[in-house]
């Protein structure tokens, strides 16, 4: 039932009613009448069971009530609607389904593939610039090292003029209060 298409929203009782309907979906045909089934998919009518299509009459002893023959005619017209939408929906399947399908797998294919170089050219592009980034520091690691070296070197110069001069200010200061 929820896979009907329903152009306006159902009340619960229609819903009920519908369900109901769905369930009480005739069993038996007095005739076939889907002879078309076997013109428009003889390979799709194998897999239909076709037995929830058979038609119920009223019972012998409710023959001639009105309600009983009204409620049947009721049910071959869902029978009927359910029917034709099937055989649209087989129709449709059988001379648009398969070429879309296949179509779709193929465009698929090409863009899986499309990705696919687009992701290897990403890598080959991430190693060549992790392969010139490690010969750039190679290049320089020599030099940086030396730099460092020259740091630490001028740093402990740094220092040692300090103590030098902080020594000749105190000594300055010792003279200056001498004289």
């Amino acid at each position: 039932m929820n896979s009907l298409a329903y152009l306006d929203p159902l009340s619960p009782a229609e819903s009920e009613e519908i369900s109901l309907m769905l369930s009480l979906e005739p069993k038996s045909f007095v005739s076939n009448p889907f002879p078309l089934y076997e013109s428009i998919a003889p390979v799709a009518i194998k897999g239909i069971d076709l037995e929830k299509f058979h038609l119920l009459l009223p019972a012998e002893a409710a023959s001639g009530s009105v309600h009983e023959w009204e409620k049947s005619l009721l049910n071959a017209k869902c029978l009927l609607e359910y029917s034709n939408s099937r055989i649209l929906d087989i129709e449709s399947l059988n001379s648009r389904g398969k070429d879309a399908f296949v179509k779709k797998v193929l465009y698929l294919k090409q863009l899986l593939q499309i990705k696919q170089d687009e992701l290897l050219e990403r890598k080959k592009k991430i190693q060549t610039v992790n392969i010139s980034r490690q010969e750039a520091t190679k290049e320089v690691s020599s030099l940086l090292f030396s730099y460092k070296k020259k740091y630490k070197k001028t740093l402990l110069d740094v220092e040692k003029l300090k103590r030098e001069i902080q020594s000749m200010e105190s000594l300055h200061e010792h003279q200056h209060e001498e004289h």
